[in-house]
């Protein structure tokens, strides 16, 4: 049973201060990047087959967001995980395992959006404002 405790909601706590923080400043380079930007609204394509480092902290913030989902959708999110797990099993572990994200949905949206980490919140940009 996944348990939350008062220290771990604390820390997601300071984390979503952090993101509220450093949004404004990534939605700047955005703006002043945007005509060399290629993913748009609705583009998946570093979602489709890609890698995926997320500190513990992001990954549990990404937990909270799956918490957040419909039944129907944290089954199918599963289902996902569990085939990866599979071929993840199978694969050459010398390889990097390259896997679509399996919170992208059948709409090519990402279902935890507001959860993501940071990789997937400055993907695009060439660096993060100071």
């Amino acid at each position: 049973m996944y348990k939350i405790t008062d220290e771990l909601l604390k820390r997601l706590s300071d984390y979503k201060c952090y993101l509220n923080s450093i949004q404004p400043l990534l939605d700047k380079d955005f703006k002043e990047q945007q005509e060399f930007i290629f993913c748009k609204k609705g583009c998946s394509y570093c979602c489709e087959d890609g890698t995926y480092p997320y500190s513990e902290l992001e990954f549990e913030y990404l937990r909270l967001g799956f918490f957040n989902l419909s039944n129907e959708e944290k089954v199918k999110i599963m289902y996902r995980i569990n085939e990866l797990i599979e071929k993840y099993n199978a694969s050459d572990k010398k390889e990097t395992f390259m896997h679509r994200c399996p919170f992208l949905n059948e709409n090519h949206e990402c279902s935890v959006y507001e959860f993501r980490g940071l990789i997937c919140r400055n993907f695009g940009i060439m660096q993060i404002s100071r």
